[in-house]
């Protein structure tokens, strides 16, 4: 009798656990293909959609020199853990090796409470790019040399893979809702600042500077070694 008891106890409180985490006991997991990344969700579609946005962020990030092979939880919820920011799609947790992202649904109802990003409402495309954007933090969060100034940097790299990695048409009218932006000129002008003023308009131009001839490849590689200035 007592091993039962047990028994139910632990299966109690492992469903207990699974609903406290992902907000509903109808929750699943996968294990995205040829990676250590688990996804948990409701919607199995959903799933998919996060596997095929990190299959699609993590040959960009190789092609910029971070291949990244760890293992990592990405989770979808209906709300966001409170952090002042209501309209914040997704954030990686550094301690945990866990990404938090809202789920589609919820993702296009906490767009609605402030001016869409790039100018254009959340639809499919860009809400993969959040978790490509997550998963870059990632994995730049693991190859970045130790002590150097990572804030900045990771908000760039983060920006440049979200929009790299978007299909082109959608890529294509964000640069045309910016028609002023022509990348930054110097790494000075790249600051944490800016990124909070605009985080838009701050991804828009690293992505265009990165386009450079000059930089791409190269400047992620200087990114890693030396960090940019966490100013604000």
């Amino acid at each position: 009798m007592n091993k039962l008891l047990k028994t139910a106890i632990c299966y109690v409180l492992i469903i207990l656990l699974s609903c406290a985490v992902y907000g509903s006991a109808r929750a699943s997991q996968v294990l995205c293909a040829h990676s250590k990344i688990a996804v948990a969700a409701e919607k199995n579609s959903e799933m998919e959609a996060v596997c095929t946005a990190v299959q699609n962020g993590l040959v960009f990030l190789r092609s910029i020199g971070l291949d990244f092979s760890g293992s990592l939880a990405i989770t979808l919820l209906k709300t966001m853990p409170s952090n002042g920011q209501e309209s914040v799609i997704g954030q990686y947790d550094s301690r945990s090796n866990k990404i938090s992202l809202l789920n589609y649904e919820a993702a296009v109802t906490a767009s609605r409470l402030a001016p869409p990003a790039f100018g254009t409402p959340m639809n499919p495309e860009i809400w993969r790019g959040y978790v490509v954007h997550e998963l870059s933090h990632a994995a730049a969060h693991h190859t970045f040399v130790a002590g150097v100034p990572v804030l900045t940097a990771s908000e760039y790299i983060a920006s440049v893979a979200l929009i790299s990695t978007l299909p082109a048409a959608e890529r294509e009218e964000i640069i045309r809702n910016y028609p002023e932006l022509s990348g930054f000129d110097k790494p000075g002008e790249i600051t944490f600042g800016y990124y909070l003023l605009d985080p838009s308009r701050f991804a828009v131009n690293a992505y265009l500077h990165f386009s450079k001839k000059e930089n791409g490849k190269r400047f992620i590689s200087q990114l890693m070694r030396e960090g940019l200035p966490d100013d604000w």
